[in-house]
């Protein structure tokens, strides 16, 4: 198997991915249910911005994946979930 491959990664790996999409989710939803109706000034970047945001997120994860570190992973999990989530809803 290859060095990245999931199920050869402690148990802290799927925790921080876990742990950061759920994170990510939460902020999403809290900064949609807060948002006044008809008001749509946070998401004003163009879509390249959410690109590059699941590339860097991207990165983040599968770095924090290589390096077992929860909370870099727990990171790019939480930006990846964010900006998809935004492009999918305000974007598409």
């Amino acid at each position: 198997m290859s060095d990245t491959d999931f199920r050869d990664r402690p148990p802290n790996a799927t925790l921080g991915i876990g742990l950061g999409a759920a994170a990510g989710l939460g902020f999403w939803y809290l900064s949609e249910s807060s948002r006044p109706e008809k008001v749509d000034c946070s998401y004003l970047a163009a879509p390249a911005t959410d690109l590059f945001a699941l590339l860097g997120g991207g990165y983040c994860a599968y770095q924090g994946v290589k390096l077992g570190d929860p909370f870099v992973q727990a990171f790019g999990a939480a930006v990846v979930v964010i900006h998809s989530f935004q492009y999918l809803t305000h974007k598409a």
